[in-house]
């Protein structure tokens, strides 16, 4: 979905804090089983894709994550490895 007005702080732990990096997001990907009335939270994930790119390397607070290849077949039925 098209989300309006949703924004992020990335790089910092405190909103307040002026080393943080404000995006805007410009896509929502909610995982697709996720049932907000089951209240059992399985599948509360979501995907946010940024409008602009973030500034890895300039800012030491942030950092690149590696996730292991995922098989799209079997995604709904299992969970990413650890590591």
């Amino acid at each position: 979905s098209s989300p309006s007005g949703l924004t992020i702080a990335a790089g910092v732990t405190n909103r307040s804090d002026s080393t943080r990096v404000i995006r805007s997001v410009d896509r929502l990907y909610v995982h697709p089983l996720y049932n907000a009335s089951a209240r059992n939270y399985r599948h509360d994930i979501a995907l946010l894709h940024l409008a602009q790119p973030l500034p890895i390397g300039d800012n030491e607070r942030m950092t690149r994550s590696c996730l292991q290849n995922l098989n799209a077949s079997t995604m709904s039925r299992e969970d990413p490895k650890n590591g």
